[in-house]
C-alpha cells in the first residue's frame, strides 16, 4: 500500500476511533450525580462485599479534593471519628457507590482542608456558620454574657472503642480478628492466646451497647471477668483459643510460646480472619495485614474481648493444677511469682508445671537459694 493510502487510512480511522471512545466512556457516566464542591459535607452509600453477602455501608464527611478527567474522575472525603480522621478517595462514576447525597454546601479554601488534615479531634472540624437566633442577638445587644462552668475532673478510664476495628472495615477488611495473650509473667502453667472476630457488620452503636463492660481484663474483677467471659461468647461472630504449653516454653522462650499460641488460634478460627489487631506484638509467620497497638486491650475492643477470654481461661486451667498439687496454691495465685508461691516452691519442690527456665526456679534447681 502506498504511503497515500496508509495517511488516508489514517485520516478516516483516528476520527472514528475517537468518536467510539467517546461514546464508551459517556455510557460510564452517572446522571444522578448532585454538584459537589471541596469544603461540602457529603454522605455516601458505598457496596461493600463480605464474602458472599453484600450489604451498603454509609460514609459521611467533607470533600477535600476533587479531581476531574471524565470517567476518572475522583474525589476524597474526610471524615472525623472519635478524633481519629479517615481519608478515602472514591471514582465519581464508580459503581460501587449506590447514592452520593450532599448534605450542606460550604465555601472554603482548599488550603485551610488541608491544613485541618494534621490535626486531630475538635480542631479538624470544620465551624458551620449559622444565623443567629433572634435570643442570642438581643443578648449580644446587652452584652450578656453567662459565667463559665467550672470543669469537673473524674476518674473514670475511657473504655475500649471500635476505632481500628472501623478503620479496617472501611479498608475493605470483612472478618478481623482481636488477639490477647494471658500468662506470659508467670512461673507455672502455659501461656494462653485468644483471638475474638466481632459482628462488625452490625451497627457500630449496638456492638458497643452489646459488649458493655468489656475491658482489659486485669483491670476487672474476677465476677466480672467470669460474666463478661459468657457476653463474649455468646455474641462473639467467632472465638478460638491457643495454648503455648510449658514444654514450647522452655524449648522456644516465653516470646515464640506466645506467638506459637497465638498463631494456634488464628488457625482455629471460623471464619479465618483478613486482618488481625494485637497488643504490643507482631506475627511474622502470618500473611495477613496486622496492626500492634501499644495498651491495645485497653484501647481496642476486639483486643480486650481477646484479653478476657484468655485470662479466664488460663484461669481455669490453674484451678485444675491446684486439684492435682494442692499444696502450691494455683486457684490464687494462677502461676504467678507471689511469696506464698515462692515459699510452697522452698517448702515442696518443683512440679512439673513450673517453667524451669524462669527465675527463680532455675536458681533453687541450681541450689542458688541454700539456706544458712
Amino acid at each position: 500500500m502506498s504511503k497515500d493510502g496508509m495517511a488516508d487510512k489514517q485520516v478516516v480511522t483516528k476520527p472514528a476511533g475517537r468518536a467510539l471512545l467517546a461514546a464508551v466512556e459517556n455510557a460510564q457516566l452517572r446522571k444522578d450525580i448532585p454538584e459537589i464542591r471541596s469544603g461540602d459535607t457529603v454522605r455516601l452509600q458505598v457496596k461493600v462485599v463480605e464474602g458472599t453477602r453484600e450489604r451498603l455501608q454509609p460514609f459521611e464527611g467533607v470533600v477535600i479534593r476533587l479531581r476531574s478527567g471524565s470517567v476518572n474522575a475522583n474525589f476524597t472525603v474526610r471524615r472525623i471519628t472519635n478524633g481519629v480522621g479517615v481519608e478515602r478517595t472514591f471514582l465519581l462514576h464508580s459503581p460501587r457507590i449506590e447514592k452520593i447525597e450532599v448534605l450542606r454546601h460550604a465555601r472554603v479554601r482548599r488550603k485551610q482542608l488541608y491544613y485541618l488534615r494534621g490535626l486531630t479531634g475538635k480542631a479538624a472540624r470544620l465551624k458551620e456558620i449559622r444565623p443567629l437566633s433572634s435570643k442570642q442577638i438581643a443578648a449580644k445587644k446587652l452584652h450578656v454574657s453567662r459565667p463559665r462552668q467550672p470543669k469537673v475532673q473524674t476518674s473514670k478510664k475511657q473504655a475500649p472503642t471500635l476505632i481500628e476495628e472501623m478503620a479496617l472495615l472501611e479498608q475493605g477488611y470483612c472478618f478481623i480478628a482481636g488477639l490477647d495473650e494471658a500468662g506470659r509473667g508467670c512461673l507455672a502453667g502455659p501461656v494462653v492466646a485468644a483471638a475474638v472476630i466481632l459482628p462488625l457488620s452490625d451497627d457500630p452503636a449496638s456492638i458497643l451497647a452489646r459488649f458493655a463492660g468489656v475491658n482489659d481484663s486485669k483491670q476487672l474483677s474476677l465476677t466480672a471477668r467470669e460474666r463478661l467471659y459468657d457476653v463474649v461468647m455468646q455474641h462473639a461472630l467467632s472465638v478460638s483459643v491457643g495454648i503455648g504449653s510449658v514444654e514450647v516454653i522452655e524449648e522456644r522462650n516465653i516470646l515464640q510460646a506466645t506467638k506459637y499460641a497465638m498463631c494456634e488460634a488464628i488457625a482455629l478460627l471460623d471464619p479465618p480472619p483478613r486482618a488481625l489487631l494485637l497488643d504490643a506484638i507482631h506475627l511474622p509467620t502470618i500473611n495477613l495485614p496486622q496492626r500492634s497497638i501499644i495498651k491495645g486491650d485497653a484501647r481496642c475492643l476486639s483486643i480486650a474481648a481477646a484479653s478476657i477470654i484468655a485470662k479466664v481461661t488460663r484461669d481455669r486451667l490453674m484451678v485444675q493444677m491446684h486439684q492435682e498439687f494442692p499444696a502450691y496454691g494455683f486457684d490464687q495465685h494462677k502461676g504467678y511469682g507471689t511469696e506464698a508461691h515462692i515459699a510452697a516452691i522452698h517448702q515442696h519442690g518443683v512440679t512439673p508445671h513450673h517453667r524451669r527456665s524462669f527465675s527463680p526456679i532455675r536458681e533453687l534447681l541450681f541450689g542458688l537459694f541454700s539456706q544458712s
